[in-house]
């Protein structure tokens, strides 16, 4: 009998040591120095109280971030005031509500909610951090009330779905046209709705700066034609419009310039954005001497470029995420290495390169004869070998004389010596690598 009890407390003692212990996420605490938050069963988190909502950082998430892929409904209570930074950073939620004594929304606040497709901005709110949307891929449409007098930077940045940024009539600082987000006099464009199925679209004349990421991730876009009122234009302003095929600039506007779709500064000598939905070749301008920063960046159909000696200084991230990248450099490389490029370059520097680029191909040179003067037309200035050979009566060659000579745009004029003892002689025009750029002449003697 006293075996048998020894032996079941023995089973009991053991059942307890191994059995693990589960450490379960808060459910509930403190989020600002009067609000304290809960989260039920059914994925509600409650915050409640009065005051300002703590700010929260990338580095120190809000204490119910554990538990964010649990969280379907965010009910905010009245009497909180502000929404802190960074609150509900990638929160799985899909409802939000948001009371009237709500002032602010801080930084990154809804930011990576995948699924939040609709949210009311009560008309209480004066402030809109950075990326407070950012991410939001479910989001089609916001409405801005007439209390908004601050809207951050980023604040709808990579929202594929969205269509329609809305702004109240009666707001004294902001306005949107046909879904467009705008200052209140229309001369800043600020946003334009990534996910609107817009294929073509010309902005206003009103407008003199289009902000920096104003068209960042706008996939449907494939033409934006930009008035001569428009001065100024934001970083990253055509950043990941992989569709985009063109960006024409009105022909007087003063600061900016477009050949083929391209911007460029109203000079040619700054290469500011070649449209993410062109493909091909590209042969970059003679004029360029500075490709600005992400230029290139994202044009995964780009299959070459072809880039002049006046090149100097290649931006951050010119080329990101152009592969693979064939790039004909027109100089040597030694050339090339003392070129400025800055960082991220990496797709850059690991393309397949050729140095000492002509840029021209077989037949873009023609040459023609006449009574000792040989007339070569070329499509650019250009140095190449002029070479006479002259053979015998069975075609073997008996000598030839290379000549270096420098072509301009149009028809250049060489007087022509024939060498002496030929029967016959050959006029050839070759680039640096010895290949001909035209059909050679022969000439009887």
């Amino acid at each position: 009998m006293n075996k048998r009890i020894l032996s079941l407390l023995l089973v009991m003692v053991m059942t307890i040591s191994f059995t693990p212990i589960i450490s379960h996420a808060e459910t509930s605490g403190t989020c600002g120095e009067n609000l304290i938050w809960t989260l039920d069963d059914n994925g509600t988190l409650t915050i409640s109280g009065t005051g300002a909502m703590k700010d929260y950082h990338y580095t120190e998430n809000a204490p119910w971030y554990a538990e964010r892929n649990n969280i379907k409904t965010i009910n905010i209570q009245n009497g909180v005031t502000s929404i802190g930074n960074i609150a509900f950073y990638y929160c799985n939620v899909t409802n939000v509500t948001i009371p009237n004594s709500i002032t602010s929304i801080g930084e990154g606040a809804f930011r990576n909610c995948y699924d939040l497709a609709n949210i009311t901005i009560p008309n209480s709110v004066t402030s809109i951090g950075d990326f407070v949307f950012g991410d939001c891929r479910s989001l089609t449409s916001i409405n801005i009330p007439n209390s908004v007098k601050t809207i951050g930077d980023y604040v709808f940045d990579n929202c594929s779905s969205l269509t329609s940024i809305t702004v109240a009539e009666d707001n004294n600082v902001y306005m949107s046209i046909d879904g467009i987000l705008f200052n209140k006099s229309a001369t800043e464009l600020i946003q334009f709705p990534p996910g609107r199925e817009s294929i073509d679209y010309i902005i206003p004349d009103t407008v003199t700066t289009i902000g920096e990421r104003a068209f960042y991730g706008c996939n449907s876009l494939t033409n934006v034609t930009i008035p001569n009122s428009v001065t100024s234009i934001g970083d990253f302003m055509f950043y990941y419009c992989r569709n985009l095929t063109a960006i024409n600039v009105a022909e007087d506007n003063e600061v900016y310039s477009s050949i083929n779709g391209v911007l460029f500064d109203k000079s040619v000598t700054t290469l500011i954005k070649y449209p993410g939905g062109k493909s091909g070749k590209y042969i970059i301008p003679s004029s360029v001497k500075t490709i600005s920063n992400h230029a290139f960046a994202w044009c995964t159909n780009l299959q070459s470029a072809e880039i002049p000696l006046s090149v100097t200084s290649i931006g951050k991230a010119a080329f990101y995420y152009c592969r693979p990248l064939t790039v004909y450099y027109e100089g040597s490389e030694e050339q090339w290495h003392s070129i400025g490029i800055a960082t991220d370059n990496s797709d850059l520097n690991n393309a397949t390169m050729y140095y000492n680029y002509s840029g021209l191909n077989f037949g873009d040179i023609s040459m023609s004869y006449n009574n000792g003067t040989a007339t070569i037309n070329s499509p650019k200035a250009i140095s190449v070998d002029f070479i006479i050979a002259c053979y015998d009566i069975n075609g073997v060659l008996i000598d030839f004389q290379k000549e270096d000579i420098e072509l301009n745009v149009g028809d250049n004029f060489l007087p022509v010596e024939f060498l002496e003892d030929g029967n016959s002689t050959k006029l050839m025009i070759w680039d640096e690598k010895m290949c001909p750029l035209c059909d050679y002449k022969v000439i009887g003697l």
